[in-house]
């Protein structure tokens, strides 16, 4: 009886060690295999994350001489209370053929004006910072800030790019995005 005991011991701990071993596989295999998801992942990261050709960056902290973009919203109509602040989602894109800073001597940033009546009014917009420079061909969604008038009876919310400094695209004849919006007592 002994000897029996003796051998279900043996067994028991041959067992354990066996579970120890395939723990200690599966430890070393998924620590081996996460360096080369990560590096995969960074492979395949979007292109603007990607590194950016020289031509594009020269000259990133300079005015800009071009003013192609292209912005566009899901929002068409807004319904806010006088001087609320929100957000509005805008996907910039830019269609020049040169980087966009992001920080620096001369940012570009997303603002707006408003209208009344078709006339603008005297009001500077909040900016909303690009989250990184935006590569030739690239876009970015930015939840822009914004703040309505106190009155106006027939408001447009127009959105445009401006380079800090220098000028805002609407200006050199970019596109624009406009919102129609009311206020709500």
């Amino acid at each position: 009886m002994a000897a029996n005991r003796n051998c279900d011991v043996r067994n028991n701990r041959a067992g354990e060690s066996t579970a120890s071993l395939r723990r200690s596989i599966y430890m070393r295999l998924l620590l081996t295999s996460i360096p080369f998801l990560m590096l995969m992942a960074c492979a395949s990261r979007s292109p603007e994350l990607q590194p950016q050709p020289e031509s594009a960056l020269v000259g990133i902290n300079e005015p800009l001489t071009q003013f192609d973009d292209d912005l566009s919203t899901i929002k068409n109509k807004i319904v806010v209370r006088p001087s609320e602040s929100f957000r509005v989602p805008i996907t910039v894109r830019n269609l020049s053929n040169r980087t966009w800073a992001s920080a620096g001597t001369f940012p570009v940033t997303l603002s707006y004006k408003w209208l009344d009546n078709g006339n603008m009014l005297p009001l500077e917009g909040e900016r909303t910072m690009l989250f990184h420079n935006l590569a030739p061909n690239t876009q970015q969604t930015l939840f822009a800030k914004a703040t309505a008038p106190s009155s106006g009876s027939n408001l447009v919310l127009r959105f445009s790019l401006v380079q800090e400094g220098v000028t805002w695209f609407f200006s050199k004849g970019a596109g624009t995005v406009d919102i129609s919006v009311r206020l709500q007592p």
